[in-house]
């Protein structure tokens, strides 16, 4: 009898934990891919305050998802598509050029965690607002994200207790660690670490670093630079964030030119598809530095941006409409973008320095900040200033850390490590980490996530 007792239990908590999941937003058949996974995938909308819709697409993990960390991603903008990410990064898909078919990306982080890709604010994406009302600041959309993550928890209330990490890119350096400061309080959810990529974590410190950046690797010359050292330095500290004189605004003015003429920003060393000027970023950077540097772009109209920013295929593939219907979109929106302008044009930054939240944070949680180092709209100086200037206790000294190809073990970057912060670099990566560089992106938020060391070889 005791034995036909726990058997019973165990049946229960079985079934417990399959009908927890809300059957409506099951992905059953996902159009374009080459079969059907084997992981459960649920798409369609949370509820977040005043009425707002934001749309999510939830991959669950391929090994244990009941065990296994669940990670929420966020892509910046502000007004940028977490669709990206999951369709060009780290999720579990790639869209083949055609714009109809998908291959299966071999470094999913669903590999080995459970992963929510949440369109945020609304008006991104497939994510809305019934009265149309897309004015947000760094506030609202924190405690809209919160609002959402409740919602997602009560869909999905069997696992509230897998340990639970934040994560994202771009102005996701301000997104999460506002998010974590809502989470510090909210004892429903086992929130352990965030991890912030190529992140605006300061506006001084990035833009004084955009100017060393580009000068020391070559974009423009020793006229302009000595230029910016006479009118924007005294006694060796500059100021290219807030210039005090017309001198200095004038130098400025024909370096950030230089800069955005012709050239990938997010991957200095990369060719750019039909460059011409102020068109040459991919649409998540290109939002970003426009928002950072509204004087060197024309005004846009409120709409998403096109097919000149971003990859064709991605678009192609999210407004097929038996994709959609698949998704669980809503009937009534418009044409899927993957940057809003229309979020982006009336947004208001509340946080020029989201890195002084961290102090508070750090108290409870673990954090990594980590670039690609040849980005140079967030690069990586501007997040290692803002890093050390929080004057953490050192840990681990600057070091490289490791991987393996087929050539044998390789540089992936250097890391620093504070009490409970890492900085880390990726060689050779551009804006977004895992596009550039997935192998080691892999690798890393795996270590990062099991509080391994970061060259500990993981095979995707």
């Amino acid at each position: 009898m005791k034995t036909l007792i726990c058997l019973t239990l165990a049946v229960l908590v079985f079934c417990s934990y399959v009908d927890a999941a809300p059957k409506g937003d099951l992905i059953t058949s996902l159009p374009g891919v080459p079969h059907q996974p084997k992981f459960k995938q649920y798409s369609g909308y949370l509820d977040a305050l005043n009425g707002n819709k934001f749309f999510y697409w939830f991959v669950e993990s391929r090994k244990k998802p009941s065990a296994a960390p669940l990670i929420l991603w966020l892509t910046g903008g502000p007004g940028c598509s977490s669709l990206l990410a999951l369709l060009s990064e780290n999720g579990p898909y790639g869209v083949k050029t055609d714009g109809k078919h998908l291959t299966y990306r071999n470094t999913s982080w669903n590999d080995f965690a459970n992963v929510i890709y949440l369109e945020s604010p609304a008006g991104v994406g497939f994510s809305y607002n019934p009265k149309k009302n897309y004015t947000w600041n760094d506030d609202a959309v924190a405690d809209n994200n919160h609002a959402a993550l409740k919602s997602f928890f009560k869909k999905f209330p069997e696992f509230a207790k897998n340990e639970f990490y934040v994560t994202g890119e771009s102005y996701g350096g301000i997104y999460i660690p506002t998010l974590a400061v809502r989470l510090m309080n909210d004892s429903k959810i086992n929130f352990k670490a965030f991890a912030v990529g190529n992140g605006l974590s300061d506006t001084r410190f990035n833009d004084d670093t955009m100017i060393y950046f580009a000068y020391y690797h070559g974009i423009f010359g020793q006229r302009i630079w000595s230029q910016l050292q006479k009118y924007c330095c005294t006694h060796g500290s500059c100021n290219f964030h807030n210039p005090k004189n017309s001198h200095c605004t004038t130098a400025l003015t024909a370096a950030q030119k230089i800069m955005g003429n012709d050239l990938n920003n997010y991957d200095i060393y990369a060719d750019c598809e039909g460059c011409a000027p102020a068109k040459f970023m991919d649409s998540q950077a290109k939002i970003l530095y426009r928002y950072l540097h509204p004087e060197l772009f024309p005004s846009v109209g409120d709409h998403s941006f096109g097919s000149d920013q971003l990859p064709v295929h991605v678009i192609a593939y999210l407004n097929i409409k038996a994709v959609q219907k698949a998704l669980h979109v809503a009937p009534h929106l418009p044409k899927w973008g993957g940057c809003s302008n229309i979020v982006s044009a009336h947004y208001t930054t509340t946080y020029n320095s989201a890195i002084k939240l961290y102090p508070k944070l750090l108290k409870k949680y673990r954090a990594l900040v980590y670039n690609g180092d040849v980005d140079m709209v967030c690069n990586f100086l501007g997040d290692q200033m803002a890093v050390h200037s929080l004057n953490r206790k050192q840990v681990k000294p600057r070091q490289p850390w490791f991987y393996s190809d087929s050539n044998g073990k390789q540089v992936g970057g250097y890391v620093i490590r504070f009490d409970k912060l890492d900085f880390l670099t990726v060689r050779g990566a551009g804006h977004q980490v895992p596009t550039y560089r997935p192998k080691q992106a892999y690798q890393m938020i795996y270590n990062f996530i099991h509080n391994k060391p970061y060259s500990t070889k993981v095979v995707p």
